[in-house]
């Protein structure tokens, strides 16, 4: 995410396999955030990382705009924020609702439909593991090629194979992506306009 971010902003996008590179993180992301929630689902635990996220967005968002010059799409803290709640309200019934915010919010997030897809699959398949809810996410992972005209996303599906093979306990830290994020972001704006 870092390479591909400094890439655009210092070096006008001329290190094509930054970028390339780069591809790999959103799934992983995706995936983790997903697992977070919705191996052991709480309303409580969701309540709060869904806030986090947004709280993040926004802060982020004038960061996001000075570094990149747009502020729509939105960034990836809007598109994870669609996604666990789209899952989420599949998870209670709520098909319809998830439809219209899966369609409103797709229009305006980072990687539109396709990153929300890959989110709400990714919960999908961490919550009722099935072949059908896996096949549903590799999918939606292969859709992100529409968006950056690169096959290299697929590459995060062998290496979330590998990690759950592992049986490593990795701390969690709430804010340390959160915080990471906004930091990069703060820090690449500055130097964009400094």
């Amino acid at each position: 995410m870092t390479l591909d971010h400094a890439n655009k902003v210092l070096w006008g996008g001329v290190f094509e396999w930054m970028a390339d590179a780069s591809r790999i993180v959103f799934p992983i992301f995706a995936f983790v955030l997903a697992y977070n929630l919705f191996a052991r689902y709480s309303a409580d635990k969701f309540n709060r990382s869904f806030r986090t996220m947004l709280i993040a967005g926004f802060v982020a968002q004038p960061f996001h705009a000075a570094a990149f010059g747009y502020w729509i799409p939105g960034n990836i803290m809007f598109t994870l924020a669609a996604g666990v709640l789209v899952a989420e309200a599949c998870l209670k019934g709520g098909y319809f609702w998830a439809a219209v915010l899966f369609v409103i919010a797709g229009a305006v997030v980072d990687y539109l439909w396709f990153g929300v897809a890959v989110v709400a699959s990714a919960c999908w398949f961490v919550y009722r593991p099935s072949m059908v809810s896996m096949v549903v996410g590799v999918i939606a992972v292969n859709t992100l090629t529409l968006v950056n005209g690169s096959l290299w996303a697929l590459l995060a599906l062998p290496v979330l194979w590998l990690v759950s093979k592992l049986h490593v306990h990795v701390p969690r830290h709430r804010w340390l992506f959160v915080g990471y994020y906004v930091a990069h972001l703060v820090i690449l704006a500055a130097v964009a306009h400094g």
